[in-house]
């Protein structure tokens, strides 16, 4: 199985778990035809940076792009002043304080032709 298809694997049952989870939890999951220690070798493999996560989305992105028009693709994080632990919720890495804060992923996508005004807010 190569990186690509471990990331695939790894990423989904991430998202799709309700509770905690573990690289035997994944074994257990794929009735072991992906072992504890192929999830490890993964997780200490080389980090992944904004660019290798673009360079996965910009084909996606592209393929509903209007012709004449733009695509808008924001991931963003907003800090959360109250401690509460959600399925959304991140200790994340604040890069104007340098910190770890407790936040909240947002990601929005915004598709629209050319000289069409933006409709986006965030209230």
């Amino acid at each position: 199985m190569n990186q690509k298809e471990l990331l695939d694997i790894y990423s989904d049952y991430l998202v799709s778990a309700f509770g905690p989870t573990t690289g035997t939890g994944l074994s257990e999951l794929l009735n072991g035809s992906l072992s504890h220690d192929q999830v490890q070798r993964f997780l200490a493999g080389p980090v992944l940076t904004a660019a290798d996560l673009w360079q996965r989305v910009k084909p996606h992105g592209r393929a509903i792009q209007p012709e004449d028009g733009v695509i808008i693709i924001d991931d963003s994080i907003a800090e959360n002043p109250i401690p509460t632990r959600t399925r959304s919720s991140a200790g994340i890495t604040t890069m104007p304080k340098g910190e770890i804060s407790k936040g909240s992923t947002l990601s929005v996508l915004c598709s629209m032709p050319v000289g069409c005004p933006c409709p986006l807010a965030l209230a």
